[in-house]
């Protein structure tokens, strides 16, 4: 079963939406997702917002955060899911800035890191070499989702 497959089935079976917010990516996290038939039960959304700018209008990204944080950070990428939830009924929303990504569920915001082939076993989150991934030292940080 491909990655996608498997994010597929666990959204189905939860019965969740999942909405994405894509910056280097450029939007293929979303078409891995929807290329499988029936992608409409689990997907409600993608925004690519790649530049700053399109980050702080599509998303809602204070300006703040950048000037302190920087463009490819945990902070940012937490500022544009929390963005992105407020903007969707998504269950699920991630974001990323390169190589940190951000999970809210419900508003509950944890970080994502190599989330290409990242597994959920056992409730802990696992990297892409079956190791603990980290969950960075920002405050709002806290186990995988």
């Amino acid at each position: 079963m491909s990655l996608e497959e498997t994010i597929a089935t666990h959204l189905r079976q939860r019965g969740w939406h999942l909405a994405l917010a894509e910056t280097t990516t450029g939007g293929i996290m979303a078409v891995r997702l929807v290329r499988l038939a029936g992608s409409s039960a689990y997907f409600d959304r993608s925004i690519v917002a790649y530049s700053k700018e399109a980050k702080l209008q599509s998303l809602g990204v204070d300006p703040g955060v950048f000037e302190r944080h920087g463009s490819v950070s945990i902070e940012t990428a937490c500022a544009m899911a929390e963005g992105l939830h407020r903007l969707t009924q998504a269950d699920m929303v991630l974001a990323g800035t390169g190589i940190v990504w951000k999970a809210v569920h419900k508003g509950f915001c944890g970080a994502v890191r190599r989330i290409i082939g990242a597994r959920h076993e056992g409730g802990q989150g696992r990297d892409i070499d079956n190791r603990p991934a980290a969950t960075g030292d920002h405050p709002r940080v806290g186990p995988h989702v």
